[in-house]
């Protein structure tokens, strides 16, 4: 299942805010203007320029969602999915069901008790065994949170439930049904993304804030490879 990642620092986009934030469709305009902290705006801005960039979402009915909440274009495919942390956003997007999540490694874990209600009891003592390294946490956290994104439930579904280890196996059964992984470290932040369908092969594409001002019908999606 091919998977094509797109991701941003969002800070990269401060000078350039008012003509980014003109492109944005209304929804996006007035979801991005809600937030009070400068952050929270550019994550909302960069995600709706990868959105535009990328799957060329220009008018509020160009997106639409599932039953279960999950944002999906309009005309269902390619299936999509969106994470932002720290200074980056990034978007997930696949003719497959997929989920997508990133976080930045210097995040402070700030409870033994987080880490014991979320992971399993064998994850948690690969974790003790590694002096608690944040590390290891964020690759099985990101790896179960793209599972509660793929499929919907978010965090209706017990991430304790949901055994994601050994890290270096790409494939595990979750809910009965079996879910492919990928987890890498892009600039101090933990990605992780799942399918409904593998291997995964994931092709990684950094945007720089030209690339994302630019218009979606010009030829290529701009970036970098990694």
């Amino acid at each position: 299942m091919k998977v094509r990642i797109y991701f941003a620092n969002v800070f990269k986009l401060l000078d350039v805010f008012p003509k980014a934030f003109n492109l944005l469709t209304p929804e996006r305009k007035a979801k991005t203007l809600r937030y009070r902290k400068e952050d929270d705006r550019l994550r909302s801005l960069c995600a709706g320029l990868l959105l535009r960039r990328h799957l060329n979402v220009r008018n509020d009915d160009d997106m639409t969602t599932d039953d279960k909440g999950r944002p999906r274009l309009k005309a269902e495919k390619p299936r999509l999915s969106i994470s932002h942390s720290g200074s980056l956003c990034a978007l997930a997007v696949s003719d497959g069901t997929v989920g997508l999540d990133l976080e930045y490694l210097g995040r402070e874990i700030k409870e033994d008790g987080l880490a014991r209600r979320v992971l399993t009891p064998e994850e948690y003592a690969v974790y003790a065994q590694r002096l608690k390294d944040p590390e290891y946490f964020f690759s099985v956290w990101t790896r179960k949170e793209s599972v509660m994104k793929a499929t919907g439930m978010g965090l209706s579904l017990d991430p304790a439930s949901i055994r994601v280890i050994p890290l270096s196996k790409e494939e595990h059964f979750v809910m009965n049904g079996k879910w492919w992984f990928q987890t890498f470290e892009v600039a101090d932040h933990i990605f992780s993304v799942c399918g409904s369908e593998g291997p995964l092969d994931v092709n990684l594409t950094e945007n720089d804030a030209e690339d994302l001002l630019a218009d979606p019908d010009a030829p290529g999606n701009g970036g970098t490879s990694r």
